[in-house]
């Protein structure tokens, strides 16, 4: 990770003949342009700001319902998000902590509410029905430097998912992890629908594939069968007015497979001398609320160097006052907000924005400076074979670029294993949040080469090789060893993994 930083030294150097280079600076004034039947406006002060709703959904997870509408301006070069969430979303008025908003422009919010100012900005619904949602919103926002202003606005969103139940109804869905080789029936009060397709976590309420019912308030039974089978399985719901409920079907005799997540990755010499530790808390949920970096090298005990308290609302995961994940609408990191080094606060403060395949890898990361946003100094480009990650491009402003090539045990699988990406800040919390699908094997060697802005290799090949890989009984990694310096995790380093299970 030093030669990425090293770049980035020179790329800061470059940042003010980048902006300077800008010779046409945005408008965020967007009018007179028809906007159609789902469009948003705000005014702050006598500046005015409008475009068309691109999407609004509705969804329910874990008793907590969320409505967000997403648009763009009308010269598609600026972002919309207004985000209202609660027990159920019904007409009438909600306000922070219980409503988000963010205006963007050039990857930077321009405008966003403060969520812990209670009251100060709210969003009013006046009707929301099968169709889409119509309301008004205003209150207390910060600008781009911080300063306090004021905005009022209106909004009129289609349902582009699922919308919410009729009034005086809800919705319960049923998903599954894995089929059972025929048809997978669900029943409900006399009601029967079919899962077709198969999720590893609960998935947002009516998404295709699962079952999805609306019934009246009141407490039921739901009943799972494999047709042509004798494998049932049944539970009991109570189904709230305006709300969706998620249950999963676990047949009988398939119940899931444990899921364990990284708790702590311990890193010693390899004569055993203590290096590092990175160490995660988790909540009642199993999500990471605390990571610690912590120096080890002393050999009697460790030293924090770094504490994050994490923290996350539907569409953001902070990873302290001064950094946070964006998500995309399938929980996935769509931006990072924060410093190169996430560690240090005396690094670069950077914008990385990702893009995956439709397969659900990643495809690329594109980082650029805060002073200088939408103008990326580094693009990492990812390369995906047979399930596994065998390239890492890193092209610079410069023109020079950094290539990873990995090779892999086809015979070793990598079950909730590390993050083999050549981000700083995945290295960091890769198990804090989703970044797409990882590896399905165990690298056996990293191999990486540095090249001149000609194409030219600038000095000898890195490498790496993976080797004395230990499992526990479930299959999971509980230690490697690394040698040679082609490596995103060390060189001539032991690495010992300890996971969460659930």
């Amino acid at each position: 990770m030093k030669r990425i930083q090293n770049y980035l030294l020179l790329l800061a150097a470059m940042a003010g003949v980048i902006i300077s280079s800008c010779q046409k600076e945005k408008s965020l004034e967007t009018g007179g342009v028809p906007l159609g039947a789902a469009a948003w406006e705000f005014k702050e002060g006598s500046t005015e700001f409008k475009g068309p709703m691109d999407t609004a959904y509705y969804s329910t997870i874990g008793g907590v319902s969320a409505l967000v509408l997403e648009g763009t301006s009308t010269n598609f070069q600026d972002d919309f998000y207004l985000e209202v969430y609660g027990t159920t979303i019904t007409a009438g008025t909600y306000a922070t902590p219980a409503v988000y908003f963010e205006y963007i422009s050039g990857g930077s919010a321009i405008y966003s509410n403060d969520p812990l100012a209670l009251n100060k900005f709210s969003v009013t619904i006046s009707k929301i029905d099968r169709e889409g949602v119509t309301g008004t919103f205003s209150g207390e926002v910060q600008d781009a430097a911080g300063n306090v202003k004021t905005i009022s606005g209106k909004f009129t969103g289609k349902f582009a998912t699922t919308p919410p139940p009729p009034p005086g109804t809800g919705q319960l869905m049923l998903w599954a992890k894995q089929g059972c080789g025929n048809n997978l029936l669900t029943f409900v009060n006399g009601q029967k629908d079919t899962i077709t397709s198969f999720q590893t976590a609960a998935p947002s309420c009516g998404t295709a594939g699962t079952a999805l019912f609306t019934l009246a308030p009141g407490n039921y039974t739901w009943k799972a069968v494999c047709e042509g089978a004798t494998d049932t399985v049944s539970g009991s719901v109570t189904i709230t007015d305006g709300s969706c409920t998620a249950r999963e079907v676990v047949l009988n005799g398939t119940p899931p497979p444990s899921t364990c997540i990284i708790s702590n990755i311990g890193s010693y010499a390899l004569n055993g001398a203590k290096i590092s530790a990175i160490t995660s808390t988790f909540n009642a949920q199993n999500q990471v609320i605390k990571t610690q970096l912590i120096d080890s090298s002393s050999q009697t005990g460790g030293t924090i160097d770094n504490e994050f308290n994490i923290n996350r609302v539907t569409s953001r995961i902070n990873i302290d006052a001064n950094q946070y994940f964006v998500l995309d609408a399938n929980g996935r990191i769509q931006e990072f907000h924060g410093y190169v080094d996430p560690s240090d606060n005396t690094s670069f403060e950077v914008i990385i924005t990702y893009t995956y395949y439709p397969t659900g890898y990643m495809k690329e990361a594109f980082l650029s400076l805060a002073i200088a946003p939408g103008n990326p100094v580094l693009v990492y480009s990812y390369t995906w074979t047979s399930n596994n990650l065998t390239k890492v491009t890193m092209s610079y402003a410069s023109g020079e670029k950094s290539v990873i090539d990995y090779q892999y045990d086809a015979t070793r699988s990598a079950k909730g294993f590390l993050s083999f990406h050549a981000n700083t800040e995945l290295t960091i919390f890769q198990n804090a949040v989703n970044f797409g699908l990882n590896s399905t094997n165990v690298p056996t060697r990293s191999t990486w080469q540095d090249f001149l802005a000609n194409g030219n290799p600038d000095g000898a090949a890195y490498v790496s090789d993976f080797k004395n890989y230990v499992y526990d009984a479930n299959g999971y990694v509980k230690s490697f060893e690394i040698t040679g310096d082609g490596s995103v995790y060390g060189a001539d380093i032991r690495h010992v993994l300890s996971y969460r299970c659930f």
